[in-house]
């Protein structure tokens, strides 16, 4: 009975240093939920423990009470035991995603928890109430013969059959990788066997917490020392960084890669243009067709890139404001023809009309989820038919718009399903190099579908097409349906007004981008005058130049264009016209930022033609009327 008494008191020495050691190493550290199953194996260990050495010391002053409720509390801890070393094995092994405690009781993947719990549960209570028997007062101390044998049977068995069924689905799921935590799990093991068949051999001792915390222990030392830990988390961070640059790397590498193909395209068609000595009228609009296509592109990737970095970064909002259906998409058919070309497709819209007709919503995104997936249609289609419906059904105040876009294109694999929201997978490895785009375009569709709360999904069959569903709930503003809703569309054919004796100031380091705006400006009649820098704009101010219109970029050589309006509002003395800002930063809430440092109003580049037509008639030609 002493050597006895002393084991347990040794083993309690031992896991005390251990529970202070490591409970002080994780102190102030941000620890997962594997680490807190250990310290509650930790705890359950040392009450277990504690439990057996007040079970031998009421046995032997013959204290019948406290003696039996030690006893049970000692038969309980020991369970509590081999409940958090299942749950800590299954942490550790990594089959399931264990983040919270609701996904340590509540699992599916390798055995259900609640099966494990309440079978494992039912052993040990039936088997220590009906068949394991305290010793009784005036016997030796020693165990009922062969009882711990039943007890070895029934708990330790069932328990090392669960871990066995781990080390199965490990293998089955991960095949020869983590060799390390298959082979510890095997020593754990091992450890356990070996206290089965010492518990068979010497009924008359408790023997059978010896591989607990042997297993405790191992644990320890080869997983959960702080030393360890810390090597663990540098390893992590390493693959982390390592992670980082090639996402980076292929980033960049894509991104390369789709804007030069369009720009090479731009490039040689505008020498072919240059060097021809006779032109042919229809091969000459093959070629602009096919420039115009290339410059697409490059505005499509742009946009991604530039959208992909607002998400990245957290900047991206829901921006709502009325909209008609009808006007929102009038232009695409023309858009979408164009990226077609020369192919022999035939592009189908279909627009409910009993959808009403003024809606409130993210008009940017719901026309940049439709542009993304049609274009997507468009790059993995090479004969047949695009199609696109939208139907709607009405639900109280809310417009619930149906989208379909199909198409009769490569299709997608099955194994590639998962991939199909995901950056820089592209549908086909065999089209890869005929197809432009930076593989963005699917990724910023399904987060900005998440953010107007609609759903997206898709079926495809590989070879003969895909489909894709979008379900975007809208907010109605008035229920007239689209078809007799007064048509005041924007997208109508512009007519240019005679904007006679207004004079405009161009400010843009860009040589081009003057020679294209004044060329725009000359078709109203309007003047022209061209500065650029900062300073001069200034200068031409205060010069006494009049002006009916600026049309000021915001990055110049010299002075910002912020800087420059803020200057040019406060010249005293002066008729200081309306200064639009003219710019290419499109960052979500520079608009609003431009008009409070004192622009009047927004024109971002590469210009939208109606916009320009809207601000033009708004400031030049009510000036003359």
């Amino acid at each position: 009975m002493l050597h006895g008494l002393l084991f347990v008191i040794g083993s309690l020495i031992l896991l005390f240093i251990v529970a202070i050691t490591y409970f002080y190493s994780i102190k102030n550290a941000k620890i997962i939920l594997r680490q807190k199953l250990y310290a509650i194996l930790i705890l359950a260990a040392l009450t277990s423990i504690i439990g057996d050495i007040l079970e031998g010391v009421f046995f032997v002053f013959e204290m019948k009470i406290p003696y039996l409720i030690s006893w049970k509390f000692h038969y309980f801890a020991t369970y509590v035991v081999f409940v958090m070393f299942y749950y800590y094995f299954r942490a550790y092994m990594g089959i399931d995603k264990i983040e919270t405690w609701k996904d340590v009781y509540v699992d599916k993947k390798i055995i259900s928890s609640k099966t494990f719990f309440i079978i494992y549960s039912f052993i040990l209570y039936y088997c220590s109430i009906f068949y394991i028997k305290p010793p009784e007062f005036g016997t030796p101390f020693a165990f009922i013969p062969n009882q711990y044998n039943l007890y070895t049977w029934c708990v330790l068995f069932p328990y090392m059959g669960f871990i066995i069924h781990i080390i199965y689905k490990y293998i089955k799921i991960n095949g020869k990788k983590g060799r390390n935590k298959i082979i510890f799990l095997l020593v754990s093991l091992g450890a356990l066997g070996t206290t089965v068949i010492s518990q068979m051999i010497f009924d008359e001792f408790a023997v059978i917490g010896l591989g607990s915390y042997v297993c405790i222990l191992l644990i320890y030392f080869l997983i959960e020392n702080a030393d360890l830990l810390i090597a663990e988390e540098l390893k992590q961070l390493q693959n982390n960084i390592e992670r980082s640059s090639n996402a980076k790397l292929d980033f960049l590498y894509n991104m390369s890669h789709d804007i030069r193909s369009p720009m090479n395209a731009i490039v040689e068609l505008s020498k072919t243009l240059r060097q021809v000595d006779e032109f042919n009228e229809e091969a000459l609009r093959n070629d602009i067709k096919s420039i115009k296509f290339s410059c697409n592109n490059l505005v499509d990737i742009v946009n991604n890139i530039l959208d992909i970095n607002k998400i990245a970064s957290g900047n991206e909002s829901v921006q709502l404001k009325e909209y008609n259906l009808n006007k929102l998409l009038a232009d695409l058919p023309y858009v979408i023809e164009t990226r077609i070309g020369s192919r022999p497709i035939k592009l189908e819209f279909d627009i409910d009309q009993n959808i009403a007709s003024k809606l409130v919503g993210d008009t940017t995104k719901i026309y940049r989820v439709i542009m993304n997936i049609l274009t997507n249609s468009v790059k993995y289609t090479e004969v047949g038919k695009i199609r696109m419906t939208i139907k709607g059904n009405i639900d109280g105040d809310i417009q619930n718009l149906n989208i379909k876009i199909s198409d009769t294109g490569y299709g997608i694999k099955k194994e590639d399903f998962d991939k199909m929201f995901t950056k820089f997978n592209r549908l086909d490895d065999a089209t890869d190099n005929a197809i432009e785009g930076t593989g963005l375009g699917l990724v910023i569709t399904k987060k900005y579908v998440d953010s107007m709360g609609g759903k997206i999904w898709f079926e495809s069959e590989y070879g003969a097409g895909t489909i894709f569903y979008i379900d975007l709930p809208q907010k109605i503003v008035d229920k007239t349906p689209l078809s007799q809703a007064v048509d005041t569309s924007e997208n109508k054919k512009i007519e240019v007004c005679d904007c006679t004796n207004s004079r405009v100031l161009i400010v843009d380091d860009n040589a081009l981008n003057i020679k294209i705006t004044k060329k725009i400006l000359e078709k109203y009649n309007i003047e022209v005058d061209a500065v650029k820098s900062g300073k001069d704009c200034i200068y031409k101010i205060k010069s006494g130049q009049k002006y009916d219109l600026i049309l000021l970029d915001d990055v110049l050589p010299d002075i910002g264009g912020m800087e420059v309006v803020h200057i040019v509002k406060n010249i005293q003395g002066f008729e200081i016209p309306p200064v639009i800002a003219y710019t290419a930063n499109v960052m979500n809430g520079i608009k609003e930022e431009y008009l409070k440092v004192g622009f009047d109003d927004y024109m971002p580049k590469p210009l939208d033609i109606h916009q320009f037509d809207g601000i033009i008639k708004k400031y030049c030609q009510k000036q003359k009327n």
